[in-house]
């Protein structure tokens, strides 16, 4: 998350480097046109940004490499890549399980089952991965 947080940063802070950034996916007809800023206040942002930089990820190392910014060489990282991957899909399903006991007409009980529920998928998770034989750092 650290390395991705400071890519995003390195792209956005400086203004040059954030219109070459929206240029070169405008002039590729990509379907984002930005990436998103991470706000440690909203915890949800990271979900929206993490999946962002991953659909991204071949054009965010691109221009890495083109403007010789830090961490250019992780995103060709298979390692990294699967790192992100992992944080990617777990993050996108922390935010899908923070909106299902939002809203009316939700009981306790539906609450409760939806966290048993991703209770049982983090272990099925951990199970594919040790039977993969996956390591992650």
């Amino acid at each position: 998350m650290y390395i991705v947080v400071k890519v995003v940063n390195s792209i956005l802070s400086h203004s040059l480097n954030h219109r070459q950034f929206q240029l070169l996916l405008e002039k590729v007809n990509e379907h984002y046109i930005d990436l998103l800023f991470f706000c440690e206040v909203r915890w949800l942002s990271r979900g929206a940004m993490l999946s962002r930089v991953c659909d991204l990820k071949q054009k965010v190392s691109n221009f890495l490499h083109q403007k010789k910014l830090p961490y250019a060489d992780k995103c060709f990282d298979p390692r990294w890549l699967a790192c992100l991957a992992l944080l990617t899909d777990i993050s996108t399903h922390l935010n899908a399980l923070n909106l299902k006991p939002q809203g009316k007409e939700v009981l306790v009980t539906d609450m409760y089952c939806h966290i048993i529920a991703f209770e049982v998928k983090l272990r099925l998770w951990e199970a594919q991965l040790a039977d993969s034989h996956i390591f992650l750092a």
